[in-house]
């Protein structure tokens, strides 16, 4: 067990999410992988925890922005959201690896440099 940690490995949030593997951590937000079962299939999921502060009693502005955006096509839903202990949290639908899961996997094939390059000028061009 972590005590610097809100959330620690094998414990449960909500009554039915146990947390897999924490993604981040720091003083103040943990996130964190859950599985939760959903009738007979064992589902992945997201758990974002922010610690209550005393001088912050309102919603979660986050909270407040996905909530409203749920409903809309692509973007992610929330499973549940509530507080526990001494946390606010909120579970939504896993999307898939991250960028950098993507890039560092050990694939049999190789890249050629022309396809490496349309990538490079892609990726780039979503940040401009």
């Amino acid at each position: 067990m972590d005590d610097s940690r809100l959330i620690n490995i094998g414990e449960v949030i909500g009554e039915k999410f146990l947390v897999d593997k924490i993604i981040s951590s720091t003083q103040y937000i943990t996130n964190c992988a859950v599985k939760f079962k959903d009738g007979n299939q064992i589902k992945h999921a997201v758990l974002k925890a922010e610690r209550i502060a005393p001088e912050n009693k309102q919603p979660n502005n986050e909270q407040i922005i996905m909530q409203t955006l749920s409903g809309k096509k692509h973007f992610t839903k929330i499973i549940e959201s509530g507080t526990n202990m001494n946390y606010k949290y909120i579970v939504h639908q896993y999307l898939g690896p991250s960028i950098m899961d993507i890039v560092m996997r050990k694939y049999e094939q190789k890249l050629d440099l022309k396809s490496l390059l349309k990538f490079v000028l892609k990726l780039q061009g979503s940040f401009i």
